[in-house]
């Protein structure tokens, strides 16, 4: 049966008897890029992101689990090429919409949205013309607060790794 451990977040039973481990935040994604010119770009596509802690209480250790979609939009400047490599850049924002809270088995009630600002810097690595796969770290900073404890709360600056599978569309 699930149940809903929010409302107990809140209390201060909770917070001082729990301890939490945060994991990195890691978001892999679908992303596409237009180049209007020949080194900048404007990005968007669909991330899935996940945030993992462990969760330590006076009983046992359990896995909290929070999953979001989110949907980027970058506007960059790609500075540096070498082969199939590329360097670049970029600025701009997130919305992402919850898919699942859970601690162990139980469902947790979170905020549905959550939205952030950030910048990223970019490797990006040619599989043909248009296609390609790109890592970015990016530091963001989150707007909307979360009802759970995880890496983002009462941090709303964000490190996270972006990993992508990327299509370009040229000019």
């Amino acid at each position: 049966p699930s149940k809903d451990y929010a409302s107990i977040q809140n209390s201060f039973a909770y917070q001082s008897s729990y301890v939490f481990h945060h994991n990195p935040e890691l978001s892999f994604g679908l992303t596409a890029a237009w180049m209007p010119a020949p080194r900048l770009f404007v990005e968007s596509g669909l991330m899935w992101t996940t945030l993992s802690s462990e969760v330590v209480t006076p009983q046992n250790t359990r896995r909290q689990e929070v999953q979001y979609l989110g949907l980027p939009l970058y506007t960059g400047w790609r500075f540096a090429e070498h082969g199939p490599f590329s360097l670049s850049a970029s600025v701009g924002g997130t919305v992402e919409r919850l898919l699942s809270a859970r601690l162990g088995t139980w469902k947790q009630g979170e905020r549905p949205w959550q939205c952030s600002v950030g910048a990223q810097m970019g490797i990006r690595y040619g599989l043909g013309h248009n296609l390609g796969l790109s890592f970015e770290p990016n530091v963001s900073y989150h707007l909307t607060e979360t009802r759970l404890t995880t890496s983002r709360t009462g941090h709303p600056w964000a490190l996270s790794l972006h990993l992508s599978l990327q299509y370009v569309f040229d000019n």
